[in-house]
């Protein structure tokens, strides 16, 4: 979800919006943010190993060591960012038909435009499959971002044209220094239990599990996976340093969004954003009297918005986006 704050000027004039990064874990998305060019405020997380990974490798930024709840309750704090990020573990969760409609409710009743989509992170530069359920929301008055295109495929022929063959676990281990942190080769070795089928490095591993999942041994069925290398696998650069023992190292690389996957998703976000200031920039340049008629046209669409009213236990697979635009 994406907010702007009044006081930050535009993007166009070289100014980056300010993400916050709510139950933000070793850090993944928040990466990917930054990369995309946005600047990081701060962050929650009450996993103190997360938190501290988080820290950092964000040390500009100010982390908030505690639940959900608790920092929801803090009314003191100043909360006024352009995008807020919420990611909670993915692992198996009851009810969660219930909650995503609780979910859509919530953001539909206050005027929100809406969107979601599950997209694989091996189109987006990850060499697993790693299917991910993505829903974004726009404030009133602001425009709704669209999901990127996909950057990678494993399909060939001119409907595939321009676009890079998926990434290969071989390709990505390669680049990992005997030096990395996180990457224990001799521990790797210690540690094999069984032997392992092998598999072939060219293909898509499967996706990486908070105990590493099947990918945790390497492709060649001779040791373990370093924890180096199944963060990297999630794309996360090699010097990104993760803290706490091997299970919360793992447990942190299997819950974050894979930072490359992020970037392309934020790209699209700071798209939009710019796309708005231009709009506003637009709006500026109008006589009054153009302007009187925007504002009266915009009254019209949000008298709509408050009388609307979802159903969400309706909606079915065609409905996947709600969006009310306003165009100057």
């Amino acid at each position: 979800m994406y907010k702007r704050n009044k006081n930050t000027p535009n993007i166009t004039n070289n100014c980056l919006k300010v993400k916050y990064s709510y139950v933000c874990g070793a850090g993944g998305a928040t990466l990917g943010a930054h990369k995309a060019g946005f600047d990081i405020k701060c962050g929650m997380d009450k996993d103190s190993n997360a938190a501290q990974t988080w820290e950092k490798n964000f040390p500009q930024a100010t982390h908030y060591r505690e639940a959900a709840e608790d920092f929801v309750a803090n009314k003191t704090r100043d909360y006024h960012v352009d995008v807020l990020h919420m990611s909670p573990p993915c692992q198996n969760r009851k009810n969660g038909i219930k909650i995503f409609q609780e979910v859509l409710n919530h953001f539909t009743r206050r005027g929100y435009s809406i969107t979601w989509q599950v997209l694989d992170g091996a189109n987006y530069g990850l060499p697993a499959s790693r299917r991910i359920f993505i829903l974004m929301a726009a404030a009133p008055g602001e425009m709704l971002p669209d999901f990127p295109k996909p950057t990678h495929s494993g399909f060939s022929g001119s409907k595939y044209d321009g676009l890079l063959p998926f990434a290969t676990e071989a390709e990505i281990l390669d680049s990992i220094a005997a030096d990395a942190p996180n990457h224990d080769l001799a521990r790797a070795r210690d540690n094999l239990t069984l032997e392992p089928e092998p598999r072939d490095p060219k293909e898509l591993m499967q996706c990486i599990m908070t105990d590493g999942g099947k990918s945790k041994y390497f492709y060649d069925g001779s040791r373990k996976m370093t924890d180096r290398e199944l963060a990297a696998c999630q794309s996360f650069p090699n010097n990104y340093e993760l803290f706490g023992k091997t299970t919360s190292v793992r447990t942190q690389i299997g819950n974050a969004v894979a930072p490359i996957f992020a970037e392309a998703i934020y790209g699209r976000v700071r798209k939009s954003l710019e796309d708005f200031d231009a709009l506003n920039a637009k709006y500026n340049s109008k006589s009054e009297e153009d302007k009187n008629d925007v504002e009266m046209g915009n009254d019209r669409v949000l008298g709509l918005m408050k009388n609307l009213s979802l159903a969400t236990s309706e909606l079915d697979d065609d409905s996947k986006k709600i969006n009310v635009k306003v165009r100057i």
